[in-house]
Order: C-alpha cells, then structure tokens, then sequence
C-alpha cells in the first residue's frame, strides 16, 4: 500500500474514537437477538421458541438508530480520510441530536419492552443483545456530545443551529423542487417536439391516397 493510500489513524480524535468504537458495536449488536420468545411448559418450565433482533422490532426502534449511525460514521470517514470530496459545512448540533436521537430510541426500547407477558403462558423477555445496544447507543451518545463540544458547539447555540439547519433543508428542499418543475417543463417540451416530428415524418411517408372511383354512366 503506497503512502498516499494509508489511512492516517492519528487524524481521529477521542470524540472519532468514542463515536466509531460504539457505533460499530452497536450496529453488530442489532444482528443479536434484542428479545426471546418462550412459552411456558406443563410443569412451567419455559420453552425457547426464536427470538427478534434489531430489525424485527420495527424502524423507528431498530433501523432508524442504525441508520443515523452509519451517517454519522461515514460522515466522519469521509471528511477525514477523503478530504477530495466536497460536502457541506459541519454543523457541530447534528452530532448532538443524532447520536443524543439513537442513545435516546434504544434506551426507551429497553424499557418499553416488546409485550413482556400474556394470560396463555407466552412472554417475550429481553434477550443478550438489546442490553448491548443500549450500552453501545449510550456510549455513541457520549461520543456524540464530544464531537459537539470538540467543534466548539456550546449548548446555549443549540437552538440557533438547528435554525440553521432548518434553514438549510428548506432552502435544499425549495431547489429541489423548482429544479423538479423545470426538469418536467424541459420533458414536455421535448415530448411535443419529438411527437411533432414523428407525425410529420409519418405523413411524409405515407403513400398518397388513391384517385377517387369514377363515377358509373347512366343507365339509358
């Protein structure tokens, strides 16, 4: 591996290392069985029935958490180790919310559980993996307030940077669309030219109509 295509581990800070460690534990930990399913024998003893991981609890519980982390992750791996690439400035409360958003979702899966117990000896107990997610999500959290506070963001501006990100997306959102507009006004404008031309090259081609049949004497 050339000098060049190194990666430089010095470059990440306590906050990359929290944030990256966690993370990385908490995305195997959703491949773990968060709950089990046991049904109660005729001498109560307990029978394992299968259980669900991360994935099988719903998106808002399991998928969504997965999917801020792997933003944050890859966020973080691009601006460090491919600095060729352009992306927008860093705003230092995303960290905050985000990782503070998926500490927050686990640890109330936790302690909602999943229909712990019901009256025909059926109960859904909280398995090995979800105490590890939760642990792991807690410590991307943490991770999270470093990297906010290590890019200078103080709490007291909280509110005015997620104005500015408000602002942002709705100015993204807002170009989006007017871009959406002007790319379906360009299609129609092709579509008639094009029809246009199909019509006209057709009616060229076309062979002329036959001469009209004369018309019979009358009969004397």
């Amino acid at each position: 591996m050339s000098e060049a295509n190194k990666v430089d581990i010095s470059k990440l800070t306590l906050a990359d290392k929290v944030l990256g460690g966690s993370g990385l534990v908490f995305m195997v930990s959703t491949f773990i069985n968060w709950f089990k399913i046991s049904v109660d024998g005729a001498l109560g003893i307990g029978n394992d029935f299968g259980g669900g991981n991360g994935w099988d609890v719903g998106f808002l519980w399991g998928r969504l958490p997965f999917l801020i982390v792997l933003g944050i992750l890859a966020w973080i791996a691009v601006r460090l180790f491919a600095p060729g690439v352009k992306l927008p400035d860093e705003i230092p409360v995303l960290y905050l919310v985000g990782a503070g958003l998926v500490g927050l979702l686990v640890t109330l899966k936790l302690l909602i559980g999943e229909g712990d117990s019901n009256s025909i000896g059926i109960s859904v107990n909280r398995a090995f993996g979800l105490f590890i997610a939760t642990l792991a999500a807690l410590a991307f959290g943490a991770g999270g307030f470093l990297k906010f506070t290590e890019k200078g963001g103080k709490m007291n501006q909280v509110q005015s940077q997620l104005k500015q990100v408000s602002t942002q997306v709705s100015g993204a959102a807002k170009t989006a669309v007017d871009s959406a507009k002007e790319a379906t006004k360009e299609a129609a404008k092709t579509s008639e030219t094009v029809t246009g031309t199909v019509t006209e090259t057709v009616a060229d081609h076309m062979p002329p109509p036959p001469p009209p049949t004369p018309a019979a004497p009358p009969t004397p």
